[in-house]
């Protein structure tokens, strides 16, 4: 079987959390769909991604044929549910790691792993379930294709690079001159871009060890694409009147099925009389279609958020015990470890130098990402 898609991710410590991918189906009620209920997926151990064609369609199959409203709240409950986990834990180890001791380390990054496992499976589904759902809508008197009604993850960011932008233009810093000198760049200057690295981590690709927008210089160059040749003046009016700011939109069905993903208004909503039954089959539809849009748009930030907003300042909390018992290991040798040796300590220096020297021969996925012979380092050494 050819790769669903090569190079997919590349260090040992993501490929773990794609560990239960083939267990996806049961994740959205379609038990009993495929032998064993098991979807044929897989990441290799070079990070190709292998997915059967031939499940995919049987899935899709039994899906439409099960849509019902019962179906659709289970199945966004799920989804939800899995969000809102990866979310809370992410929050919680960053809270934690600097005062943790090593035991509370390795639980916590435990507990990540297992939240990540359940999420993963959702981007294995999201590359037929959105389909399903479009078709069975337009199959029913609906004619209307719900959207989002609210700013979309991507466009708060091209906004809110814009205005970095603009700012930093104004104080004489353009992309070029940030590419050439950060991080020698005054105070105010830094501060602001740290603020939107800050703000904006967890965007960027896929494998979390390429840069994203939790680096400088890759949001420098991203500055430069977008907006170094374009008309400022016409960019600011298509940004202020053609995005539309969720403060201003009224509290429509598309930015009320939104507040699922916040976790102060979860639970409320998930038991509010709203997801009460009797509901229409179309009501439930254009629902599960939000949702599932929402989720497209922020599938790589959970995971890739989780890493460096969780996982990140757990090693390096852990390399600093390390250092304390005199444990001979490189911080960057514990990305080449799998979660759960992470979590019951089983860190073994020459497993690690042998992954590491099969990832790093993989010149074709590093080229790709633009991962540099020093990139691992800078991640977990900066503080």
């Amino acid at each position: 079987m050819k790769p669903y898609r090569r190079h997919l991710i590349g260090l040992p410590l993501q490929r773990s959390v794609f560990s239960n991918i083939d267990q996806a189906p049961q994740l959205i009620g379609l038990e009993g769909v495929l032998s064993d209920d098991r979807l044929g997926a897989r990441v290799d151990d070079v990070g190709d991604l292998y997915l059967d064609p031939n499940n995919v369609d049987q899935l899709a199959t039994a899906m439409s044929e099960r849509i019902s409203p019962r179906f659709l709240a289970d199945m966004e409950r799920s989804l939800v549910s899995a969000c809102h986990t990866v979310g809370c834990t992410t929050d919680l180890c960053r809270a934690r790691a600097a005062a943790a001791t090593a035991d509370e380390v390795r639980l916590l990054i435990g507990t990540l792993g297992s939240s990540l496992r359940t999420l993963v499976p959702f981007g294995i589904l999201s590359k037929f379930v959105p389909d399903t759902l479009f078709k069975a809508l337009a199959s029913t008197a609906e004619t209307e294709i719900p959207r989002l009604r609210y700013d979309s993850p991507g466009a708060v960011l091209t906004r809110d690079a814009f205005a970095l932008y603009e700012e930093c233009g104004e104080q004489g810093f353009p992309p070029d001159r940030l590419l050439a000198e950060w991080p020698a760049v005054p105070p105010v200057i830094a501060e602001r871009v740290r603020e939107f690295c800050e703000k904006h981590s967890g965007f960027g690709p896929l494998p979390w060890e390429a840069p994203g927008y939790e680096d400088p210089a890759y949001v420098f160059a991203a500055l430069r694409a977008i907006f170094a040749d374009g008309d400022s003046a016409e960019m600011s009016r298509r940004l202020g009147d053609g995005v539309r700011r969720s403060g201003n939109v009224p509290r429509s069905d598309g930015a009320r099925i939104r507040s699922l993903f916040e976790e102060t208004e979860l639970q409320s909503d998930l038991d509010s009389a709203e997801m009460q039954f009797p509901q229409s089959t179309e009501t439930m539809l254009r629902r599960a279609i939000v949702v599932w849009l929402e989720f497209l748009e922020r599938e790589t930030w959970y995971v890739r958020r989780a890493f460096y907003a969780g996982l990140v300042p757990l090693l390096r909390r852990l390399k600093s015990d390390q250092g304390q018992r005199n444990e001979v290991i490189a911080i960057d040798d514990l990305l080449f470890f799998e979660l759960d040796e992470l979590s019951a300590r089983q860190v073994i220096p020459d497993l690690a130098r042998i992954r590491r020297e099969k990832y790093l021969g993989n010149s074709e996925y590093l080229i790709e990402y633009g991962i540099s012979a020093d990139r691992l380092g800078r991640i977990l050494g900066e503080s």
